[in-house]
């Protein structure tokens, strides 16, 4: 469950060293890091054939960022990164467990469409933890039309001394368990045309006001479900631009202005805009189409041996962050040789859990 960033040129100023640190999490997700080697995924194939199996036939459509890079997981002594890439392509791959579980003589189709994965490790005391992220939805064919079978977004953890190989172990058993339970299973849900399903984040966005109103509600939003529905919880007064951040104020029963704690709602609309709230401060949103996206300017320079994008060093370690469906993902720094230039990143708010996320 596809999950960043410095105050120059930003939609608002903000307090742009917390951010940097708390939310570098998510960089090796975007950029094409300096890392210690490659790790390769392969999902090992069932043994046996998914029992009552109703489908016959496989389709699937890969909607994430990018194909290929499926995230991060530490190697060696020193714990280096090393990204994961797919050893054969996952359409490949999962086409071949389906045929491993399949009944070819059924003339059903399943439909399989992946949103997002991605592995990231921790290392907590003298355990590593390993998470798996993965949003997917699955359908079944009727006619010229596909009915929702089942959708899932969850994260995966795992714990060992060395939790690489288990990590990878259960990702790929995670993927045989999805095709094994749609194999088994009636479609109950919605029907879509397949030019839907390729578009589902915009078909599920048109059920929220947020992404369909032309002036987004001012108020206060306690839930990311308040904001979407724009349904505001209360009422807010005044706001004011300060030097790095902006303060929102509400009149109490007395009469008087009350500052807004940002850890006290989940976001603000304030003269049309929207503000959401992140660790104590209100950061921004611009509207890009159907997208609220955080824009980012970042220093980054080129790897002189590689030619890849690089972090300095001197903007530190971070720790781990929940964002979107992600959780323990953790940023690392290099040193840059040639002199750093301003890189603008987005990330942008998901719809389906209301967190800030960036996709690989």
């Amino acid at each position: 469950m596809n999950f960043i960033f410095l105050q120059k040129n930003l939609v608002m100023p903000i307090k742009s060293n917390f951010l940097l640190s708390t939310l570098l999490v998510l960089l090796t997700t975007t950029f094409n890091s300096y890392c210690q080697g490659t790790t390769e995924f392969e999902i090992k194939l069932p043994e046996q054939p998914t029992a009552g199996a109703k489908y016959g036939k496989f389709r699937f459509v890969d909607q994430r960022n990018g194909p290929g890079l499926l995230g991060f997981v530490q190697t060696g002594a020193l714990n280096r990164k090393s990204m994961v890439f797919d050893k054969i392509p996952i359409e490949q791959q999962l086409t071949k467990v389906f045929d491993a579980l399949a009944d070819k003589t059924k003339i059903g189709e399943l439909l399989f469409q992946l949103r997002y994965c991605a592995f990231s490790e921790q290392t907590l005391s003298m355990n590593e933890h390993g998470f798996f992220v993965i949003r997917a939805n699955v359908y079944a064919k009727k006619g010229d039309l596909y009915q929702s079978v089942f959708g899932i977004d969850t994260m995966i953890r795992v714990s060992a001394v060395d939790v690489t190989n288990k990590l990878l172990r259960t990702g790929g058993e995670a993927f045989v368990k999805l095709i094994d339970s749609g194999l088994k299973r009636d479609p109950r849900g919605k029907m879509y045309s397949f030019n839907d399903v390729v578009k589902i984040d915009s078909i599920e966005k048109k059920g929220f006001a947020a992404y369909d109103a032309k002036v987004l509600t001012d108020g206060i939003y306690n839930s990311s479900l308040s904001f979407f529905l724009q349904l505001p919880d209360s009422k807010i007064d005044s706001g004011i631009n300060e030097i790095d951040n902006i303060t929102f104020y509400t009149v109490n029963e007395k009469g008087k202005l009350r500052k807004l704690k940002a850890t006290n709602c989940y976001s603000v609309v304030y003269k049309g805009d929207a503000y959401i709230s992140y660790d104590g401060y209100f950061y921004k949103l611009a509207r890009r189409d159907d997208e609220y996206l955080l824009s980012i300017n970042l220093p980054v320079g080129t790897d002189p041996y590689t030619g890849t994008d690089v972090i300095p060093t001197s903007y530190g370690m971070a720790g781990g962050i929940n964002g979107g469906a992600i959780g323990g993902l953790i940023g690392v720094t290099f040193d840059v040789a040639m002199k750093p230039r301003n890189k603008e990143i987005f990330i942008k708010l998901d719809h389906v859990t209301g967190k800030l996320m960036i996709q690989y």
